[in-house]
């Protein structure tokens, strides 16, 4: 089973700007910064950079992320790609926000489809699933060390750590925003 570990960079819990995407012997493989962190309503986009610098590709969020749609999805594009690659669906019904569950997601890459559920307070955050429904991997929040680990035994994914890092720095990102959202939500209450 192939792991990747993901530690990042914060202005404060609820802000990340950069995230290290590191493989099994600790090697920062890819970089992703995050467009524009500091901005009162910051974007999804991303960019994700080699250790050399260079742009390996950008992550494209919907032209608007409105908080009562059940559905968005995100895009892969590779530079010299007018068109995303690879897409990331998240999936959040009204009925799942009312009852405090995290989002679901579908990954499509290549000609192989995945389910990522998570769970808020499960012994795994979140768990990926094959079209067959059988388990192929986990997406973990380590006590200690990195901020995620992602385990996973499915060939096409392991090859590829830039999937695998763009579901768990949307998931990131989802989680922040949510937080970041409802700390805004009290201190408008209190004026």
């Amino acid at each position: 089973m192939s792991c990747f570990d993901i530690r990042k960079l914060t202005f404060s819990p609820d802000q990340p700007y950069r995230y290290e995407i590191m493989n099994e012997s600790g090697e920062t493989v890819l970089t992703a910064e995050r467009d524009s962190p500091w901005l009162p309503n910051p974007t999804r986009r991303v960019t994700f950079r080699d250790p050399s610098g260079e742009v390996v590709a950008t992550v494209e969020p919907p032209e608007v992320l409105a908080p009562w749609r059940e559905q968005v999805i995100y895009g892969l594009c590779f530079p010299g790609e007018e068109s995303p690659r690879y897409t990331v669906e998240e999936t959040f019904p009204l009925v799942d926000r009312v009852l405090l569950r995290v989002p679901h997601y579908h990954m499509a890459w290549g000609d192989k489809a995945y389910v990522v559920r998570g769970s808020r307070y499960g012994l795994h955050f979140y768990e990926l699933f094959d079209e067959n429904d059988d388990l192929i991997g986990e997406i973990v929040r380590p006590l200690s060390g990195p901020n995620y680990s992602i385990a996973c035994q499915a060939p096409a994914l392991t090859q590829a750590p830039l999937i695998l890092a763009m579901l768990v720095i949307i998931i990131d990102m989802v989680m922040a925003d949510d937080e970041a959202g409802g700390k805004r939500d009290k201190s408008k209450s209190r004026e």
